[in-house]
């Protein structure tokens, strides 16, 4: 197997498996053949402390990598042998190196195109006056879209928590189509000028699953809850040409990259641009500058869940687990738990979905042979996916099929120990605890149901591996972060949060590493450093298991290596 860096193609010695755009059939152009070098390693990598994530050899301070593969690993004297007259020596002298982190579940496609449109987040706009200025400034400098498109928007986290009307937006923009995303992506809202394009009005009846908010009159207030209700508002914004979709990808790839990822699930695929996403990373995944592996999961609703999608692919592009959605968002209120939120008792939520429609889709995924990733926040849409995965792997048992529970926020002990006897793996968006939650306490769960928001501890004493995840861009890709969370569980107020949940740092690099790698059917090749497998690291300015747990907020990546490459030197090539 060959990886010529910095010119040519990245080849891979597996079968590889391309799509047709019109037909999508399945086309085998045949294994790649290895061609090794006669003498030494491609580069030799050294540092003070290489954590490898296999407990059978925890810590090494060299490794040897050859077309992109470890070969050899433990001290720097004795690797001296593998140095060749071509061996490229890497030094990074005083910092930890770790198996490169894996995003487990995120939207590179729609972060890239955020970028484009105005910055909502709370960091950018920490009031309602500032989020209704930068709406106004955008929307007169940039008169040439067809569509005023902002994103990051949380009412819950400002000052008000009181979400954007219509007759705000049309105050600032009554002539073209305006949509507000929530951070939640299971939210919007919209202006008149937008339900007029889509022909919404107060006549219009509610899509199962989703809503269209009403004031006291009966008019639409501006606030469109769920896909099924946003669907055809965005199926009117116009599709991004495709060398803009290229150049997201690019720039999300680029933003994981200096936060120390080398391994992206974008968890729906054709969310961002339909069927073009998988044109899109076609057409840059193998490209000798780009800085990540991808593993996308097509959604469900968009590729027959009957046809194998799952692992086909290679090193660089691997279509992943069929993605499904069953509930909404803790902070947006739609998240389907068993009992009433704290704040508002009239509801506790609801499905997306039809249960019925929901097991038959799943069954049939199953039956193909499919992994599936289904989101689901509340202990209620757990049940549901827990109930269908039972029944699909009564009528069709298979051996390590390893689904998915994404997000996974409010598993009770007892749904956890069904995930465990399921073989099922819950991929917990931990970052909920510093974003969300001193609101969960005010305002969804209450003090004592948001203590356990998250419970990677109650995971860990059953033995029940897991993965951690950004979900960006409902919040921007931070993996240090995500590991101070998940040791410390801090909310942004500085209140410790369910503090019996906390668990040990190791365990949270495993959950970045070997165990986000396992829940995707790739350990054999990503998660830890050993021979045989891809030599992608992460590289720290501290060691995670030397310090004080509350100081691993202050880690600083330093960079990526993919493929025994340093990312730094690989050259941006404008797609």
């Amino acid at each position: 197997m060959t990886d010529t860096h910095q010119g040519g193609c990245r080849c891979i010695n597996r079968n590889f498996y391309r799509y047709d755009n019109a037909t999508q059939d399945k086309k085998d152009y045949g294994p790649q053949i290895p061609q090794f070098r006669p003498q030494g390693g491609d580069v030799l990598i050294k540092a003070k402390q290489i954590l490898t994530m296999n407990p059978a050899q925890p810590e090494v301070t060299a490794v040897v990598v050859r077309d992109g593969y470890i070969v050899a690993l433990g001290d720097s004297t004795s690797l001296n042998a593998w140095v060749g007259p071509h061996t490229q020596v890497l030094d990074y002298q005083d910092s930890t190196l770790l198996p490169g982190f894996i995003e487990a579940h995120s939207h590179p496609l729609l972060l890239g195109i955020g970028l484009r449109h105005v910055n909502l987040t709370f960091d950018e706009a920490p009031t309602r006056a500032k989020v209704l200025e930068a709406i106004a400034a955008w929307t007169k400098t940039h008169t040439d879209r067809a569509w005023i498109i902002g994103w990051g928007y949380d009412p819950s986290v400002l000052d008000d928590n009181t979400p954007l009307s219509r007759k705000e937006l049309d105050a600032i923009c009554p002539d073209k189509p305006l949509l507000i995303a929530n951070n939640s992506l299971h939210l919007a809202y919209v202006n008149s000028k937008a339900f007029e394009v889509t022909h919404i009005t107060k006549d219009t009846k509610d899509p199962s699953g989703g809503r269209y908010t009403r004031d006291a009159d009966g008019e639409l207030h501006g606030e469109v809850i769920e896909f099924s209700a946003l669907m055809p508002i965005l199926q009117k914004i116009p599709a991004i040409d495709f060398e803009r979709l290229k150049e997201a990808a690019y720039a999300a790839a680029n933003m994981f990259k200096t936060q120390g990822f080398t391994t992206i699930v974008d968890a729906g695929l054709g969310l961002a641009a339909h069927h073009a996403d998988l044109a899109c990373y076609r057409a840059v995944a193998h490209n000798p500058d780009f800085p990540v592996r991808i593993i996308a999961c097509p959604i469900a609703d968009i590729y027959d869940p009957g046809i194998a999608w799952s692992e086909i692919g290679d090193a660089y592009l691997k279509l992943g687990a069929l993605k499904y959605v069953v509930d909404g968002s803790l902070q947006g209120f739609t998240a389907n738990l068993s009992q009433p939120y704290f704040a508002k008792p009239e509801t506790s939520g609801e499905s997306t979905v039809e249960e019925s429609v929901f097991q038959a889709s799943l069954k049939k995924a199953h039956k193909a042979g499919n992994q599936a990733f289904i989101h689901a926040n509340g202990d209620a849409a757990i049940e549901m996916v827990l109930d269908a995965i039972e029944q699909a792997q009564a009528e069709h048992p298979r051996v390590d099929h390893r689904h998915r529970i994404e997000h996974c926020q409010l598993p009770s002990q007892a749904q956890l120990t069904r995930m465990k006897d399921l073989g099922v793996y819950p991929n917990f968006f931990v970052s909920h605890v510093y974003y969300w939650g001193d609101i969960h306490v005010k305002a969804t769960l209450g003090p004592e149901r948001a203590a356990q928001i998250d419970p990677l501890a109650w995971a860990e004493k059953q033995d029940l591996r897991f993965t951690l995840h950004s979900d960006a861009p409902v919040t921007l890709p931070n993996a240090i972060r995500v590991l101070w969370v998940a040791t410390n569980r801090k909310t942004r107020s500085g209140q410790t949060l369910g503090a019996e949940q906390c668990i040990s740092p190791l365990q949270a690099l495993r959950a970045l590493t070997i165990d986000a790698a396992f829940t995707l059917h790739e350990d054999h090749r990503l998660g830890s450093i050993e021979v045989g497998k891809l030599a992608d690291f992460t590289v720290l300015d501290k060691n995670p298991l030397k310090i004080p747990v509350d100081d691993i907020q202050h880690i600083k990546v330093i960079g990526t290596i993919l493929g025994g490459v340093d990312t730094k030197q690989m050259v941006h090539i404008t797609p």
